[in-house]
């Protein structure tokens, strides 16, 4: 299959070469990127929080506006990729695993080529490539068209990616590919800053607690002449 970059210029007009996948394909990160990517998470608490507003934010933006029926926010985390936030996941199936799981192993996961070029993915019709078209997301959910931004930090580390998910396949302009990325670098600067300014508050308010004393002073015996 062929990998093509993505013309993220601003205009109206539907892309019009097909599927187009701005990411290698030849092959997962390395030992190092991953090492470097988890440590960026739990650098940033990513690893234990659970719901986080601006992400919810993020993907409700993000689906309202490509007029998207899902769309989810993941992260990679090993080898596996969390669903940190998501809309929609309920019209893959009731109790379908992956909204109840919230989780997918990355080699089954279309994000995992997001995060390994650390740059946007677009996939017009899932059946027309047999990469995609024999995952899990499309043979068990009917996944048919995907388009994902990277989440980078500040640091440069891509942890994850916000993606939108269809049932049917359809094409996306030049306008909503942007509006995705930019989407996706704004939910991530502004988690970035209010966790900053949050562990800087924590940092303060630790610097005025006052040491409590190992043991209780000892009390002075009297002096004989003052007994």
């Amino acid at each position: 299959m062929h990998a093509h970059s993505i013309d993220l210029g601003i205009g109206d007009s539907p892309i019009d070469t097909g599927n187009r996948l701005s990411c290698r394909l030849d092959g997962l990160s390395s030992t190092i990127r991953e090492q470097n990517r988890v440590g960026s998470l739990k650098d940033l608490g990513l690893l234990e929080m659970d719901t986080i507003p601006i992400f919810d934010e993020a993907t409700q933006m993000a689906a309202r506006f490509l007029e998207s029926p899902i769309c989810v926010l993941t992260l990679m985390v090993f080898d596996q990729v969390w669903i940190k936030s998501a809309i929609g996941l309920s019209r893959l199936g009731l109790m379908n695993r992956l909204a109840t799981d919230r989780k997918l192993d990355r080699l089954e996961a279309f994000c995992t080529y997001v995060v390994d070029s650390q740059q946007p993915l677009l996939i017009e019709d899932t059946l027309s490539e047999s990469v995609f078209s024999q995952s899990v997301l499309t043979q068990n959910y009917g996944i048919r068209s995907y388009v994902g931004a990277p989440l980078i930090t500040a640091a440069g580390q891509c942890i994850g990616s916000l993606s939108i998910l269809d049932l049917t396949a359809r094409r996306f302009t030049n306008r909503e590919i942007e509006f995705l990325c930019v989407t996706a670098r704004w939910c991530m600067g502004e988690f970035e800053r209010d966790y900053l300014i949050k562990k800087q508050a924590e940092v303060v308010a630790e610097s005025f607690v006052l040491p409590r004393p190992s043991s209780p002073p000892e009390a002075i015996a009297p002096s004989p002449s003052n007994a």
